[in-house]
Formats: structure tokens, C-alpha cells, sequence
């Protein structure tokens, strides 16, 4: 499946639709076959759509460095550096920096009761 991204140039109201859309409350932001950050549903709502509507979504997002996943890293580390930045979901790069994915709140949890469940399933 296909990550939906959207440019730093796109209206947020624009991205607000697409989420909707898909059914997405996240969409990452894409500049130049880079990952610039993540932008929600939330993010729009509270920064950019309401109160500036024709303003595009790269207005919403932090002048820091976007936080990104490594394939293969590990559920709990993710968790932690997800609770850790306060934040709902992590873009995953491969080792080339290439997006491959993006993982949400809701893949952890439901990764974490499918080990706990195996584990209890074990004794």
C-alpha cells in the first residue's frame, strides 16, 4: 500500500478533504523525495484550516527536524520516542531515507497486545 503524502505547497484544507477522504488522520509531508514532517488532522484544525484557511500545510508544521522510523526498529523504542515527543505517528525510511510506510498509535498498541497475547498464549 501506497503511503498518501501531500507537498509543502498543498492547502491544508486540501489535505483536511484527502484525510477524510481515505480515512487518514495523518498525512505525511513530501519536498523533493524528502520527508519534511507529518501533518494531522488535529494539526489543520487547530493551526492552519480554522483560522487561515487558504494557507498551505507547511505553515502547520515545526522548522525542526521531521522524527522518522527505522524498518525493523523495534515496537517498544518506537512507543517510547512516540510518548516521549507527544506525538500520534512516526513516517518509517528505509536505509536510503525512502519512505516505506508510516506507523500510527494504533499499530503499536495493537502490536504490543498481539506479543503480550502470544506470551500469555505461551505458558
Amino acid at each position: 500500500m501506497d503511503v498518501v503524502t501531500v507537498k509543502l505547497s498543498d492547502l491544508a484544507t486540501d489535505a483536511l478533504d484527502r484525510m477524510r477522504r481515505i480515512q487518514a488522520r495523518h498525512l505525511v509531508i513530501m519536498e523533493d523525495h524528502r520527508v519534511c514532517g507529518v501533518i494531522s488532522q488535529r494539526d489543520i484544525s487547530l493551526r492552519t484550516a480554522a483560522a487561515h484557511p487558504g494557507r498551505p500545510v507547511g505553515f502547520a508544521i515545526a522548522d525542526e527536524i521531521p522524527q522518522t522510523a527505522g524498518q525493523g526498529e523495534p515496537v517498544t523504542q518506537l512507543a517510547a520516542r512516540m510518548v516521549r515527543a507527544r506525538i500520534g505517528c512516526l513516517p518509517v525510511l528505509d536505509s536510503e531515507g525512502n519512505l516505506m510506510g508510516i506507523v500510527t498509535r494504533t499499530d503499536i498498541i495493537g502490536a504490543l497486545l498481539d506479543s503480550r497475547t502470544q506470551t500469555m498464549g505461551a505458558r
